[in-house]
């Protein structure tokens, strides 16, 4: 909880700045217009001197009267991107994530995006923007009939929301592939249960449904038949060893036992890898044997 007072001069400076945000989003939300955060930064750079300003601002105000970015009309640019078997209307116009080879940018507005329809079994989302790209090029959404979402590392909030639009609307299981390391347990875990920054957004955010297909620690050692090349592993750093047994400590992770038994493989095992590390077997073993395989016998957690 933050506490700011009208009387307290170390605030007044930030009730100036939150009350020039105030009538700036008014101004929008009046005219039911849009705006991003760089957009409301340079409507008044003098006032709030930094973008990180007006953005933890936003985020404030967000929490005070209880509601949404996307409520407040503020967008973020979106990095997103799907392709596969789904097709919505977009501000009136009919969008076939088939046909667009490279995928669909996603757009940051999520209320113009409705009527989803899809016929895919399941949504894959994608850590790497490299292995959306070798799934996208090899049409593994014909071959396994399934959408695929790549927010390109950290997801930002537009592809948190398309992801659970698709979630909501379409009631299809969600998948992941992650790198095997704590940076993709961190992805995991805010598109599960939401990240700290937006904590007070996570019921409209994250998709506590989601599972974790691969690349999974266990996935990485001799007995699991994927006989990934010792050189294609990375050896854990002391800061990577760390990060791992400060996340056996969170709560999450305790509700968890499998994730925990993976952040125990990690650490006893000394190794982490990239998703690429599969393309050390082939350019197309993901596609061909890796995915289906672990699909089929429901290897995920």
């Amino acid at each position: 909880m933050i506490e700011r007072q009208f009387r307290s001069l170390s605030s007044v400076s930030t009730i100036e700045q939150m009350s020039i945000l105030m009538r700036l989003l008014h101004d929008i939300l009046s005219r039911d217009i849009h705006s991003t955060k760089r957009d409301i930064f340079y409507m008044n750079v003098n006032a709030f001197k930094k973008q990180a300003v007006s953005d933890s601002l936003i985020e404030d105000l967000g929490a005070m009267i209880q509601a949404t970015r996307t409520s407040l009309n503020v967008s973020a640019s979106s990095k997103g991107i799907v392709v596969g078997k789904l097709q919505f209307k977009e501000k009136g116009d009919l969008i076939d994530c088939r046909a667009i080879g490279s995928g669909k940018a996603i757009s940051p507005n999520i209320d113009d995006i409705e009527d989803l329809e899809s016929d895919a079994e399941f949504c894959l989302v994608i850590e790497k923007d490299a292995i959306f790209n070798r799934l996208a090029e090899d049409h593994f959404y014909d071959y396994v009939p399934s959408i695929l979402v790549t927010a390109k590392g950290q997801p930002d909030m537009a592809t948190r929301q398309f992801l659970k639009k698709i979630n909501d609307d379409l009631q299809l299981p969600i998948l992941a592939i992650m790198d095997a390391d704590p940076y993709g347990f961190e992805i995991m875990r805010v598109y599960s249960v939401g990240s700290k920054a937006l904590s007070f957004e996570s019921t409209h955010l994250a998709v506590p449904n989601i599972k974790w297909l691969g690349l999974l620690p266990s996935d990485l050692k001799p007995e699991s038949g994927f006989d990934i090349p010792r050189e294609a592993l990375i050896k854990m750093t002391q800061k990577d060893i760390r990060r791992s047994k400060l996340m056996l400590e969170e709560e999450f992770v305790k509700r968890k036992p499998k994730w925990q038994e993976q952040l125990e493989i990690l650490i006893n095992t000394g190794y982490k890898a990239e998703i690429q590390a599969l393309n050390a077997r082939d350019p197309q073993f993901i596609t061909n044997f890796y995915l289906p395989q672990k699909i089929e016998t429901g290897d995920f957690i």
